[in-house]
């Protein structure tokens, strides 16, 4: 975190908050390998007046994305609100299991098989709201 010191003048700041990036930037090629980041957010200026939390008891997390969606879509119509934020939104996911010693013949299928077999599905599938099996038929 950097905080600049209470006596920088306002005129300086624009300045100051460049040289943090040039300096983050210069370095970034010696943090660890993967690293994601850094990130900046420039628009330190805005200020968060009210922040609302959305629960979902009995709703799929998709289904609770688009209603906040749509909140978010009626705030921006309010006059006098310039920005709202989704803050904590969670990407959605695709989890594939394999069995792989319950197949037959499994000792002699190499591990990649499957990998390639899940890569050349449609990169798209129909949403549903309930947990759903997909069976995988690769030759």
């Amino acid at each position: 975190m950097v905080q600049l010191k209470d006596q920088t003048p306002p005129s300086a700041v624009p300045d100051q908050w460049y040289q943090v990036r040039k300096k983050i930037s210069d370095i970034r090629q010696t943090l660890p390998l993967g690293t994601q980041g850094p990130f900046f957010n420039d628009e330190f200026g805005d200020v968060y007046a009210v922040i609302y939390a959305f629960t979902s008891d009995g709703f799929s997390y998709r289904e609770l994305r688009d209603r906040v969606e749509s909140v978010r879509s009626e705030l921006l119509r309010v006059p006098n609100v310039g920005k709202v934020d989704l803050i904590g939104v969670q990407g959605e996911v695709v989890y594939v299991d394999f069995q792989h010693a319950s197949w037959p013949g499994a000792a002699s299928i190499p591990i990649s098989s499957p990998n390639r077999c899940v890569r050349r599905m449609p990169s798209t599938l129909p949403v549903s709201s309930k947990p759903r099996a997909i069976g995988l038929l690769c030759g």
